[in-house]
């Protein structure tokens, strides 16, 4: 039986993800890791495609643990870039400002205004992320994982 996530994600065809998602997929996270697999197989089986903001590799390279640790911080970098059917998108001048109005709209943080609007940007589908502010932004539809916790 497909799960309520798998189902969503047959009915698009591009999404942006948060960086969190990769954080859950890069360290197995047990209660969100499952989830963000559906997400990441899809894509390695060209069913959909993903977009995210190079701020993703800034906010999974700052992950107090592999601070410590600079092998496991060259493999997370690795797994970044080499995640199948992925879009890394650069902050530009037009994310920017574009960004700046969703902050104060939806009282985001920055990074935050910076990843939803890259996906706007990218035409997105859906916006996958397990931050339930992100429920304010109407500009894209919003997946949330804790959604689909049995």
């Amino acid at each position: 039986m497909k799960s309520g996530l798998e189902i969503k994600l047959k009915r698009v065809n591009k999404v942006g993800i948060d960086a969190m998602c990769f954080i859950y997929q890069f360290q197995a996270h047990l209660l969100f890791g499952p989830l963000t697999s559906i997400m990441f197989s899809r894509m390695e089986d060209k069913k959909l495609d993903g977009c995210t903001s190079v701020l993703s590799l800034a906010e999974i390279l700052s992950y107090p643990k592999l601070q410590q640790d600079r092998l496991s911080w060259e493999e997370e970098r690795r797994r970044f870039w080499q995640t199948p059917n992925l879009k890394v998108e650069d902050v530009d001048s037009k994310i920017c400002e574009a960004a700046s109005i969703l902050k104060v709209k939806y009282s985001l943080t920055f990074p935050d205004a910076i990843q939803v609007t890259t996906a706007i940007f990218s035409k997105a589908e859906g916006f996958v992320t397990n931050d339930e502010k992100f429920r304010r932004v109407k500009e894209v539809p919003v997946i949330l994982l804790g959604d689909y916790i049995k």
